[in-house]
């Protein structure tokens, strides 16, 4: 049941990341560009971990997740303390896979926009030069 949201997450994260490494790559961008994305990348691996390994909330009051987007534990407050709702091992590993996914493709989102509006500027430059005959 956990994968009908953790798919769908993946595909859109590896979506962002491989999008962007081929406009870069076929885009006549500046070797800066690729500097910075490989800069964001390393703050996107460090945002990620911190979503799979250190981050938690409580959606209620009476739940605690741990993980975001896709939580990888989760708790229940009940009789006075915290019980523990174990999850099957494979969606566990797929959110901390997921989780680590959406710090990358979240710190490349910039890029991915800058890339975007290069594209469409690059585009529209083409539009208005006079055909050659």
């Amino acid at each position: 049941m956990g994968f009908i949201f953790i798919l769908p997450l993946a595909a859109l994260f590896l979506w962002v990341l491989g999008s962007t490494y081929r406009a870069l790559g076929r885009l006549n961008v500046p070797r800066e560009w690729r500097t910075k994305a490989w800069l964001l990348l390393a703050v996107g691996a460090g945002l990620g971990v911190w979503f799979a390994f250190f981050t938690s909330y409580h959606p209620s009051p009476a739940v605690r997740l741990a993980g975001f987007p896709v939580p990888v534990g989760m708790e229940r407050f009940q009789d006075g303390k915290w019980a523990a709702i174990t999850l099957p091992t494979a969606v566990r590993l797929a959110a901390f896979v997921v989780d680590i996914l959406g710090g990358l493709a979240v710190a490349l989102l910039p890029m991915k926009l800058a890339c975007v509006l290069r594209q469409f500027r690059n585009e529209g430059a083409a539009l208005e030069q006079p055909p050659k005959a």
